[in-house]
């Protein structure tokens, strides 16, 4: 008689095992093709954002390499190498792109123009070969005959600045250089990348040819475990590389599919040991436990916590209604607040009128009276006339960034090329200043300056003789010793910038 149902239990048991680790499977199978999916698509997704970002940076420095090709275009024409038809294309350019910091033509390696003016006193002068960032970059543009991008580097003032240096080759022979300074992170966030792909990380590195690694300098760095794409510049790869990443990566979908997994398998483990331990129970026992149950719910009952409440007396007055009696005391505490405020004699308010708009405060907090006239004050005065210069070299380019200098600065310049003609222009002329280069041809600056004092020993003249400045590229105790002997009054080591030049003038004639 027990037979059939015992058998019946064991087939029923052994069904829903099975069924269970056909659950299990079907989970630990869909688990899988759920992280592949989400695997694939997450590269999929961050490849195409890397690859748009790349494309969109691109597009900007190509903008930039076409500006830098015009002036190659204009610098190789004879009437292109004069200011005003640089200043027409630099003054276009400034307006069309706000993101450009400055663009510089250095004939050789030496700047003689810089756009926009007012960064001209800190860069005309200045030797592009004089940093080893500088010269790596434009040695690689002469060997390539192509346009090198350099940086970007952190700037003085904290701008992320990059350098197209694009090569000026007037046949087989190198003219010079032209500079397009830009600053990435402006350029950068006029793409609006954040609004465009909410919910991504992306990171732009430089990766210059010497160094090891990349380095951020725009985005956040994490993004660097995403997908890359190289930015390029018509068709040359340049040193800088995009990364995309999720702010959700799939790796975190994939650890919560394994947690389901995992309580999945749990829940079905345990409805197969209940099945198991249910059906050996003693019915005996079961019976016991309901009745243990029920007896348990019907003796339970709960109890109210006691919060003592607050005991309020009411007052009656005689006479007066129930609400009546409710509203005089808030009529009576309105007349006491009342006849405070017309207390005599009352204590006034403690804010005290302040100084009127405008005036000036001191330390203490007390006002400060304006400033009388009269009061002593060092004005330093302007020369009745601009101050008048001879420069003596014998390179012309180093002549026209000479003059192109002293004329920002509101010097009366004139030039020659040799100390002879220098000789014979002060003999018709006098100046205020006399810059003499101290290595020429025939006669040096130090034979020319001794030529010069000893001219004006000889005349006689009790006026003040001219300011002899040197410049030498030595900046040794020798060189200057050399140069106080033949009569110089100060020594200019080269190079030197518009500033540097501007004060030793100074020293010597204001």
């Amino acid at each position: 008689m027990k037979t059939e149902p015992d058998s019946e239990g064991r087939k029923g048991s052994t069904f829903s095992i099975a069924l269970s680790c056909v659950l299990c499977a079907l989970a630990i199978f869909s688990f899988l093709m759920l992280r592949e999916s989400a695997y694939r698509s997450e590269s999929a997704l961050l490849k195409s954002v890397s690859e748009k970002v790349a494309g969109q940076i691109s597009a900007k420095i190509q903008t930039i390499l076409e500006i830098g090709e015009q002036f190659r275009q204009l610098l190789l024409t004879d009437s292109g190498k004069t200011y005003a038809s640089l200043k027409l294309l630099a003054d276009e350019s400034l307006a069309k792109l706000q993101y450009i910091d400055s663009i510089t033509v250095a004939p050789g390696a030496i700047v003689r123009y810089c756009f926009p003016e007012e960064k001209a006193s800190g860069a005309i002068g200045r030797d592009l070969l004089d940093g080893p960032d500088r010269m790596q970059a434009l040695v690689r543009a002469v060997s390539r005959k192509k346009a090198v991008l350099q940086g970007p580097t952190l700037s003085a003032d904290g701008r992320n600045l990059a350098f197209l240096r694009v090569p000026v080759f007037n046949g087989a022979d190198l003219w010079g250089f032209v500079s397009v300074g830009f600053d990435t992170d402006r350029m950068i966030e006029y793409l609006e990348l954040g609004a465009a792909f909410p919910g991504m990380l992306i990171a732009v590195a430089s990766s210059e040819p010497e160094e090891s690694g990349n380095s951020v300098f725009w985005g956040d760095q994490s993004a660097v475990q995403g997908y890359p794409a190289r930015v390029k510049a018509g068709v040359e790869n340049v040193s800088w590389t995009v990364y995309a990443a999720s702010n959700y990566p799939a790796r975190q979908a994939i650890w919560w599919g394994v947690a389901l997994v995992a309580l999945s398998i749990l829940s079905l483990g345990l409805f197969v040991s209940r099945i198991f331990t249910g059906r050996h129970l003693p019915e005996r026992t079961m019976g016991v436990n309901i009745k243990a149950e029920l007896a348990l719910k019907e003796a339970s009952f709960a109890v109210a916590p006691f919060v003592p409440q607050e005991k309020v007396e009411k007052v009656v007055w005689p006479g007066a209604s129930e609400a009546e009696c409710d509203e005089l005391p808030r009529q009576a505490a309105l007349a006491e607040d009342e006849a405070d405020a017309r207390i005599p004699g009352a204590a006034p308010s403690s804010e005290q009128p302040g100084p009127p708009p405008g005036s000036p405060i001191s330390m203490s907090g007390a006002p400060v009276s304006p400033a009388q006239p009269g009061t002593n004050e060092t004005i330093r005065l302007a020369p009745e006339r601009p101050v008048s210069v001879l420069v003596v070299d014998d390179s012309e380019v180093n002549r026209e960034i000479l003059l192109r200098m002293l004329a920002l600065k509101g010097y009366e310049a004139e030039a020659v090329d040799s100390g002879a003609a220098a000789l014979s222009t002060l003999k018709k002329r006098t100046f205020d200043v006399v810059l003499i280069d101290c290595i020429m041809p025939d006669m040096d600056g130090f034979a020319l300056a001794r030529e010069i004092r000893k001219s004006e020993a000889s005349t006689g003249d009790k006026k003040k003789p001219v300011a002899l400045i040197a410049m030498s590229p030595r900046h040794d105790l020798e060189e200057a010793e050399r140069s106080s002997q033949a009569g110089f009054d100060s020594l200019l080591v080269k190079p030197f910038t518009m500033t540097a030049l501007d004060q030793k003038i100074g020293e010597r004639v204001l």
